[in-house]
């Protein structure tokens, strides 16, 4: 797995752009997804200029008074946890398939 690395374009009142290389759709869509839940959230999107090259660029525009730095750090939290949740999920799966097989 490449490196991540990010890049902040341009931050306004209420919007954000970033250059993001190392990453491409699968933790955009994920981002996106998670950002587009919250009541805040205007816009949110991710674009990927050509499929060989792992350098996409997302955009974040927030709503009513809410700082855009904070939204995207807030629906980032909101990842890791369901993440460490699917984890538990899943180890406990599997825990229930090797008995099953014992």
């Amino acid at each position: 797995m490449e490196k991540v690395e990010i890049r902040i374009l341009r931050v306004g009142k209420n919007e954000l752009e970033l250059e993001i290389k190392g990453e491409t759709y699968t933790l955009l869509n994920l981002l996106q997804k998670t950002l587009l839940e919250d009541k805040y959230v205007e816009i949110a999107g991710g674009k990927i200029q050509h499929r060989l090259l792992e350098t996409a660029s997302f955009y974040l525009k927030v709503k009513g008074g809410k700082q855009v730095f904070d939204v995207l750090f807030e629906a980032l939290d909101r990842i890791r946890a369901e993440t460490v949740e699917f984890r538990k999920a899943f180890e406990k799966a599997v825990e229930a398939y090797e008995k099953g097989k014992a």
